[in-house]
């Protein structure tokens, strides 16, 4: 079974300061330990492995005693930290590893006297994957002329813009029969308001273009717009 190693335990204090075969013992029972990291301890076993004396195993077990919890009869360990560094946390409920992970974990709870590290971990299985949902692309529905009309004159009189005659119904026209596409690549149009206000706006930038005059020049863009509409209805 392959495993993921944390190798900053070479910089931790408290790895450092364990004994040689301490941090053989601490290594072992890492890679050793099941999916869940639990193992079942034999000193037996270990000694024949490790070829360290059974009674240096029990006082390694000792030592490294903070990195680990026992269970009830102190047979078995649980390596406190191993979910974490393998990165299996938080367990999601979509994932079959996972969930045999969390049974052990059930399983395994009330004979580690309700660890609060195993409780932790099990309050905060996720049950449900969150899906990410893409934005719902918004369908372009190309306006009316009237429409257009409507917020032509609206958004001009907002910018004290004096348009050209028939501004609007050439810009109409303009994008019905490029199939409403703008700039050199022709990429659909997502938002005619858009172009109504930088047709605008490029009027406003050129100079004595009426935009700050007084009340006439109000007047004669207004005059002028309400013929526009005259024209569109009559259309």
């Amino acid at each position: 079974m392959n495993r993921i190693t944390n190798t900053d335990k070479w910089k931790d204090e408290w790895f450092l300061a364990l004994s040689p075969f301490g941090k053989l013992v601490f290594v072992f029972l890492y890679e050793n330990c099941n999916e869940a990291g639990f193992y079942n301890l034999n000193s037996t076993f270990m000694e024949s492995q490790l070829k360290i004396p059974a009674k240096n195993i029990v006082s390694c077990i000792k030592e490294i005693g903070k990195k680990i919890t026992f269970n009830k009869s102190g047979k078995k360990i649980w390596v406190d930290n191993f979910l974490f560094y393998q990165k299996q946390l938080p367990l999601d409920m979509n994932n079959g590893e996972h969930k045999k992970i969390k049974l052990i974990l059930e399983k395994n709870f009330e004979d580690f006297n309700d660890d609060k590290g195993i409780m932790f971990i099990l309050n905060n299985v996720e049950t449900e994957k969150k899906k990410k949902t893409a934005t719902p692309r918004k369908t372009f529905i190309k306006p009316t002329l009237v429409e257009m009309t409507m917020y032509g004159i609206e958004y001009s009189t907002q910018e004290k813009v004096t348009m050209p005659d028939d501004w609007i119904k050439q810009l109409y026209n303009h994008y019905e029969s490029n199939g409403w596409k703008i700039g050199k690549n022709k990429t659909p149009m997502k938002d005619w308001k858009g172009a109504v206000r930088n047709a605008v706006l490029r009027v406003k930038k050129k100079p004595n273009n009426g935009g700050g005059q007084g009340g006439s020049g109000k007047i004669n863009k207004i005059t002028q717009a309400n013929k526009d509409i005259k024209d569109v209805v009559v259309d």
